[in-house]
């Protein structure tokens, strides 16, 4: 099987215990990963080998793409978590935790609508269910700043909500109790 962060298939708990071996696909130089050249070196080699993509809940952003964290996912579901999610956000560096939860922030939040402009609400309450994916609270700032969500108390988004200026961004369903 071939590791591909656009592969076709997405990478299960089951593949890693069936499969005999993994390429570990990719040309990355310094952190810049080249896309589309995983494919050509399939492509290349005539390789005849399922390409699957490692995703963590539907998505790749906040996977780790180094080699060595990437080996290490597969080994660590192998042989101590047996759970993809666990294993990533285990290897998880500081610069992925981020962007995930940059990701989870855009998505999950309010859009407020008002003065002809839209801002990004979210409520204090449904940052600890936003976080799964154990960010501290340094990063949880950095995310906050960089992500222009501003954090709100419930009752003002009921506010909102009831005027019907606020909306449910696409991802708010996961988070709401």
């Amino acid at each position: 099987m071939m590791l591909d962060p656009e592969g076709d298939c997405v990478l299960s708990e089951e593949l890693v215990r069936v499969m005999d071996m993994f390429i570990v696909g990719g040309i990355v130089d310094k952190e810049r990963r080249v896309k589309g050249e995983t494919a050509r070196l399939y492509r290349l080699l005539r390789l005849n080998v399922p390409r699957c993509r490692i995703e963590l809940r539907g998505s790749i952003i906040g996977v780790p793409d180094r080699i060595n964290k990437v080996i290490e996912i597969i080994l660590m579901t192998l042989f101590e978590t047996g759970s993809i999610e666990e294993a990533i956000i285990r290897a998880m560096s500081k610069r992925d935790r981020v962007n995930r939860l940059f990701y989870e922030f855009q998505r999950a939040a309010y859009r407020l609508r008002r003065e002809g402009s839209t801002e990004l609400v979210i409520p204090r309450s449904m940052i600890s269910r936003i976080n799964w994916v154990n960010a501290g609270d340094k990063e949880l700032e950095l995310v906050i700043r960089k992500s222009h969500v501003r954090v709100i108390d419930d009752e003002e988004l009921n506010k909102y909500l009831s005027l019907g200026i606020a909306k449910p961004g696409p991802l708010t369903s996961k988070y709401v109790k």
